[in-house]
């Protein structure tokens, strides 16, 4: 690796990141460190980060940048994340907040910086594949925190600069590593998993202005059209939920859709949160250019879903996907993110939406 190359890195403040610049200012780098700020508002847990990221920083005498992107950040994640919710869906604000805000950030910074590559503590491999002719992704070494799911809405503009130091290693491997560099984020614990969000998200959500405004209350019925009680509104329910319905059945019920036009809760039994079919919209292809035929792939609909094997065709729009899974998949929630597989290659993904 060229001595002095400059390079960017995103630290948070945890021990994913401050192990990644431990080791790229090891292989000879010139690392800058950039810690964003994401919030308008002063948050303990937020303003504890970028202390620990400075304190990062400075022990590896490194340059530290901060930038105020939480203009940005309330436009195109919070608006988002509120919206969706209103809306009966379940959104992921990761997903776009990864290319969106984090991965356009650390490019800004760079060009300003004149910076050949920018890197972040995400456990993936990157890199160009002269099979597919692209840049793509895979999964992590360790599947337990394989995060290429998260990074499905890169494009090639983001990926052809990124270097992702992690890729190979487990968590325990990184903390050794941590330990090893001197680094007190190995003892950190672990990061919370929507960043803005401490405790419930319903909770968050009966901040806004707009949820308290515009959430309503209505009905709950079973799958067979019958009226079992009342729903507090959209917003506090998702597919696939089970605890907190407020009603009383002589066996389990699950929500199996959320109605948003009418305003309607729909419940049933387990088996009828399965499902073969759905749609996905807001493709993102990486290791494709697109979807010219019927392909094969692994299809994966949550984060800690174990990706299943489906038929991906184009709708007659052309741009959102068919997939029709082998097996009946539980839970396909509209908002979460799809992250289609070939192996461990990440071929695209996009965004879930209703049949």
């Amino acid at each position: 690796m060229p001595k002095n190359l400059k390079i960017v890195v995103g630290l948070s403040g945890g021990v994913d990141s401050a192990t990644a610049a431990a080791l790229l200012c090891d292989a000879g780098w010139d690392v800058t460190g950039v810690h964003l700020h994401l919030l308008k508002e002063t948050d303990s847990h937020l303003q504890k980060n970028e202390i620990d990221a400075c304190a990062v920083a400075k022990y590896l005498g490194i340059s530290f940048i901060t930038r105020d992107v939480s203009g940005r950040f309330e436009k195109e994640v919070l608006n988002y994340f509120i919206r969706e919710y209103l809306s009966g869906r379940t959104p992921n604000p990761c997903i776009f907040c990864n290319p969106l805000i984090k991965f356009r950030s650390l490019l800004d910074v760079a060009r300003e910086t004149g910076a050949e590559k920018i890197a972040t503590g995400h456990y993936v491999k990157v890199n160009y594949d002269h099979h597919f002719t692209r840049y793509i992704i895979r999964r992590g070494a360790d599947p337990r925190r394989d995060q290429s799911y998260f990074l499905a809405l890169l494009t090639q503009e983001e990926l052809a600069p990124f270097v992702a130091p992690l890729g190979e290693m487990s968590k325990d491997e990184v903390k050794h590593i941590a330990r090893r560099f001197g680094l007190k984020a190995a003892e950190r614990p672990p990061s919370q998993e929507i960043c803005f969000v401490t405790g419930d998200y319903r909770e968050f959500l009966e901040k806004s202005p707009e949820v308290r405004e515009r959430l309503q209350p209505g009905d709950i019925i079973d799958t067979r059209g019958r009226f079992l009680g009342r729903h507090k509104g959209l917003a506090y329910y998702t597919i696939g939920q089970r605890e907190g319905l407020g009603i009383s059945a002589p066996h389990p019920l699950y929500v199996v859709r959320l109605e948003n036009k009418i305003n309607r809760v729909v419940v049933g039994g387990k088996s009828e949160t399965f499902s073969t079919r759905m749609r996905v919209c807001k493709i993102n292809w990486i290791a494709l250019e697109g979807l010219k035929r019927e392909r094969r792939a692994e299809v994966q609909i949550r984060y800690r879903h174990r990706a299943a094997q489906a038929r991906l065709t184009s709708f007659e729009n052309g741009k959102d996907v068919c997939v029709e899974f082998d097996t009946p998949q539980p839970s396909i929630t509209p908002g979460q993110a799809a992250a289609f597989y070939q192996d461990d290659v990440v071929l695209g993904g996009g965004i879930i939406a209703n049949l």
